[in-house]
């Protein structure tokens, strides 16, 4: 590989070389994700701008357009729009209108026509099957991974469809586990899994907790590696307050309405608080469960307390962060197995100071030390939720303690600009060092 600026040392001591003493100085990625941009996904949009701020080559593959507050906003710096190619192969229309494309390609020769040639004799229709057989040879058809150091992939569903990216053409392949799919989005097979696990060179994990997840799911140990989901820190100022009885007390929730947030012990813990302080209980997210939270609201007869807004850019959503007085995260574990793995928005509420009240499910016990940087309840419990908030509020040295810590624990182990960094040293280890994975 041998691109204008991009130079790696020939032999048995390889190194990479950052000649504009940009870390990653025209090194080439691909990122593979099925919506982009994504309101719900800051954290992978904050990563990838890291990257190509520090001379990375980014090219996004996305099956289309995500939910956006403002996709303007999003894409204002360094241009990312211009790096990004919607591909979505599921549709049946997309798939017939890329397919005669591909065949015009395929007609001028070149590599549209070797690359078929290395898909057909690598057993891709015995091992996939024809629909997958013909997918890859479209889909390679129009990106040429050859080009790319790194195929960088999120979700295993995004992965798979991406395998022949290794097995033909010797791609490195890292994986981002988010967890296990919620019930309400559509997933591959165990065995599909399995293989994505095998077939991969690294899996990343953002808690020890999610490794397990992994392992369980028959990951080899050897090929994980637990890097968390990172902040921008410049995107959450820290914010010095302090509630007070006498005023109206703002309580703040951040995440998709859907069972497994666990909302519901949320709206029981306020309605144990009405005779204890003036409060209004805000919640930003979108989904399923709205109708059926704003019911149970009013069923509980706090209805006038309770204001449920949408989806916010991280502009507005620091503005909710600031205004607020305590954060709660109520996940659960629900049927299917499904926690939260990290809980980013955590990370965000502790970076402009505002104290976490969460569940102990999941990764989160990993990300809060309890009584040190936030509180942990059990999930289910409204009771212990409400306790925690009144022990916040009568007990303001310990609200300013839980403030300051919080926010140093984030700059400590979630700056993304540390995350980023370890990330660098991973993309080097299966790179330039070679994995042995």
């Amino acid at each position: 590989m041998h691109d204008k600026g991009f130079l790696y040392l020939k032999g048995k001591q390889n190194k990479f070389i950052d000649q504009k003493k940009k870390k990653f100085h025209n090194f080439r990625i691909v990122v593979i994700i099925p919506l982009f941009p994504h309101v719900v996904q800051p954290y992978i949009f904050n990563q990838i701008l890291w990257l190509k701020n520090n001379g990375a080559k980014i090219l996004i593959v996305a099956s289309k357009p995500g939910e956006s507050i403002n996709k303007n906003e999003m894409m204002q710096e360094k241009l990312i729009i211009d790096t990004i190619v919607y591909q979505n192969l599921n549709s049946i229309r997309n798939f017939a209108i890329e397919f005669m494309y591909y065949c015009y390609k395929l007609l001028k020769g070149g590599k549209v026509r070797k690359n078929l040639v290395k898909i057909w004799k690598s057993n891709i229709i015995l091992n996939y099957g024809i629909k997958y057989f013909l997918k890859s040879i479209v889909r390679f058809g129009t990106i040429n991974t050859t080009k790319y150091d790194v195929v960088h992939t999120h979700f295993f569903s995004s992965a798979y469809e991406w395998l022949v990216a290794k097995t033909v053409f010797g791609s490195k392949i890292i994986l981002t586990f988010h967890g296990l799919t919620p019930p309400y989005i559509k997933d591959i097979s165990l065995k599909k899994i399995q293989h994505v696990l095998n077939t991969c060179d690294i899996i990343l994990a953002n808690t020890k907790f999610a490794m397990r997840q992994l392992i369980a799911l028959g990951c080899p140990i050897g090929k994980i590696k637990i890097l968390p989901q990172g902040i921008d820190l410049k995107n959450f100022s820290f914010i010095k307050r302090r509630p007070e009885k006498k005023r109206k007390i703002i309580f703040l929730s951040v995440g998709r309405l859907s069972v497994e947030k666990g909302f519901e012990y949320a709206l029981r813990a306020m309605a144990n608080l009405t005779s204890s302080f003036d409060f209004q209980y805000r919640i930003c997210g979108s989904g399923p469960q709205l109708i059926k939270l704003k019911q149970l609201a009013t069923e509980l007869s706090i209805g006038n307390r309770i204001k449920f807004f949408g989806p916010m850019s991280q502009k507005d959503l620091f503005y909710e962060y600031s205004s607020a007085d305590i954060f709660i995260l109520p996940s659960i574990k629900i049927h299917n197995g499904w926690q939260e793995t990290q809980g980013v928005v955590i990370q965000e509420a502790q970076a402009t100071g505002l104290p976490v009240i969460a569940t102990r499910t999941g990764g989160i016990p990993e990300c809060i030390i309890d009584g040190k940087t936030g509180i942990l309840v059990d999930e289910k419990s409204p009771e212990q939720i409400a306790d925690a908030i009144k022990f916040l509020i009568n007990h303001p040295e310990k609200y300013r303690e839980l403030s300051f810590a919080g926010r140093k624990y984030v700059e400590e182990h979630f700056d993304i600009n540390k995350i980023c960094e370890r990330l660098l040293d991973i993309y080097k280890e299966v790179t330039v060092e070679g994995s042995s994975l």
